[in-house]
């Protein structure tokens, strides 16, 4: 450290700074107006537009000048209050830095007598075009006939339009129902009428067929019945195959070629 600075003279002995009677920072010119003012402008930080996009930069400079600035601050920066209207009127304030701060009132007192300021905030002024949407949507939902089908093919128009909370707000309904709507509009797609299943048919084997089915299998040549072990369900004996499927499908073939398709005698 500078304070903490020992002068050697030649080589006859070294002074410190209590016998010399002055410091280090003296001796070089710290502590001189001229010097100091240079340190400090060094040390605060600044940018230029090009750095805006530096987040250590910005963080800075956030802490240098406005972590502990308040509105009650604005006026010792040098700026005066040119707001045309009470606070009853709106909590919105108008500041100007100009040397002659009278010229820039007068233009926000003409501004606001002609209505060209907008005095609401953000959320006291919500768009009404969007208000209407949702009111107009809600209604579609209620006065649908077709239950909650009905209402789940209406809100697929919007649902992967809009965030959960904005359906769920706006709408009052229950986040099963949004996932419900948007699964019918990955399936069938928005607002479409529902995919048709197809029609499954089945037809009964005829006492025939399965009569040469329990015949096949109740040949011993075919299987081996246990003589301990029985169906929990049918109570009938457990029948071991002798052979693979497809040597018994190919014998039961050639018993019976009208009998049992192949798909069946497998399952």
């Amino acid at each position: 450290m500078v304070s903490n600075l020992q002068i050697f003279i030649g080589m006859i002995g070294v002074l410190d700074q209590e016998n010399l009677g002055y410091d280090g920072k003296t001796l070089f010119g710290i502590n001189h107006e001229k010097t100091q003012n240079l340190v400090n402008i060094l040390r605060t930080p600044s940018c230029t537009i090009n750095e805006w996009n530096n987040e250590i930069m910005m963080t800075q400079l956030y802490k240098q000048h406005l972590y502990k600035f308040t509105p009650a601050s604005i006026p010792c920066i040098g700026c005066t209050n040119i707001t045309p209207f009470d606070k009853d009127k709106s909590d919105k304030k108008f500041w100007t830095k100009a040397e002659n701060p009278i010229n820039d009132k007068h233009v926000l007192i003409y501004l606001y007598e002609n209505n060209f300021l907008d005095m609401s905030l953000p959320d006291d002024n919500p768009n009404p075009i969007v208000n209407k949407f949702w009111s107009c949507f809600n209604e579609s939902l209620k006065v649908n006939k077709k239950g909650i089908d009905g209402k789940r093919r209406i809100l697929s128009i919007i649902a992967d339009d809009f965030s959960y909370e904005e359906i769920r707000t706006n709408l009052l309904v229950a986040p099963t129902t949004i996932f419900d709507a948007r699964k019918y509009a990955r399936l069938n797609g928005p607002d479409t009428k529902q995919i048709e299943k197809p029609i499954r048919t089945v037809a009964k084997l005829s006492q025939e067929k399965l009569e040469q089915f329990s015949i096949f299998f109740e040949d011993k040549a075919n299987v081996i019945m246990s003589s301990y072990k029985s169906d929990a369900k049918t109570q009938l004996p457990v029948l071991y195959l002798k052979n693979t499927k497809k040597a018994l499908w190919e014998k039961f073939q050639e018993t019976y070629p009208n009998g049992l398709k192949r798909t069946i005698f497998y399952c």
